[in-house]
């Protein structure tokens, strides 16, 4: 799991964490 801030775009991208989406989703 990569829960950094600088990973999150990426993870975001590759599709790897759904967590990671709903993070930056929430943020956006």
């Amino acid at each position: 799991m990569y829960l950094r801030s600088d990973v999150t775009p990426y993870t975001l991208a590759s599709g790897h964490n759904n967590s990671t989406f709903q993070v930056k989703n929430s943020i956006q």
